[in-house]
């Protein structure tokens, strides 16, 4: 089992802001889960900061949820899954 974690932010504020603070927030998730015992040989972290929103940044209900952490599961190695 393999684990991605991938941050996400809104279109507001710098892009390099953004960038630290989807990274941030993906490190976050990856540091409770490590917290819960897993290992982090089978983990990797992303920032796609506001490059891949969930939803269109149109509204401010929308910016919140692309203020967001993803984790995804794969079974196998994770190379095989990435483009």
């Amino acid at each position: 089992m393999n684990i991605k974690v991938t941050g996400r932010t809104c279109d507001l504020g710098p892009e390099q802001y953004n960038h630290e603070l989807a990274e941030q927030r993906a490190y976050a998730v990856m540091e409770m889960m490590m917290m819960q015992g897993l290992n982090i040989n089978f983990l990797e972290v992303d920032s796609l900061e506001e490059n891949a929103p969930l939803m269109p940044n149109t509204s401010e209900s929308n910016r919140k949820e692309n203020r967001t952490v993803s984790v995804y599961v794969f079974a196998g190695g994770l190379s095989d899954y990435l483009a």
